[in-house]
């Protein structure tokens, strides 16, 4: 980890096995496709999925609220590809303003990737429990629309390395 990165929360991300060893979660919320990285900063909204979406429907926040008792929303990236390998971590953060420099331990920060193995693509993925940033999202009251998830870079990226995400869904168990 690079000596100005946000310390780890106590939900760590590890690389899982491929998705169809997961028991069958509800993704609620997706990002509607892959995702290029760009050199700077890359933010992603996740957009309620269509299933639940209508116009009767409440927003992600409200669904997430009434999941239930101990229901952990769940990030999950998956399908990681680069041309090259960027060499460089991408640090993950949930509702950062557009353009907004997190602080060094910024309770917003979900954790890390890494595309170092994955080029030209990378089976499986990783997974990230959002239980504590969205309550603290909740408690100071920045939540309002869609969930925004921001990648930053840790240093400029390889040139060429054209990193891709392939899907980045919010899951519920």
């Amino acid at each position: 980890m690079s000596p100005d990165a946000p310390s780890p929360p106590s939900s760590s991300s590890e690389p899982g096995a491929a998705p169809e060893s997961l028991p069958t979660p509800e993704a609620v919320a997706t990002a509607g496709g892959s995702v290029p990285l760009e050199p700077g900063a890359t933010r992603v909204t996740l957009e309620l999925s269509p299933h639940l979406a209508g116009p009767e429907s409440a927003g992600l926040e409200e669904v997430l609220r009434t999941a239930g008792e101990g229901t952990e929303p769940t990030l999950v990236i998956r399908d990681l590809r680069a041309a090259t390998p960027p060499g460089v971590l991408y640090h993950l953060y949930v509702g950062l303003a557009e353009d907004e420099e997190p602080a060094q331990d910024d309770p917003r920060y979900v954790g890390s990737i890494q595309f170092f193995d994955a080029v030209p693509e990378k089976d499986g993925f990783f997974t990230f429990s959002l239980g504590p940033q969205l309550e603290h999202l909740r408690r100071e009251r920045a939540w309002s629309g869609p969930l925004t998830v921001t990648l930053r870079p840790t240093g400029p990226p390889e040139e060429g390395a054209e990193a891709t995400l392939g899907a980045v869904e919010l899951i519920l168990p």
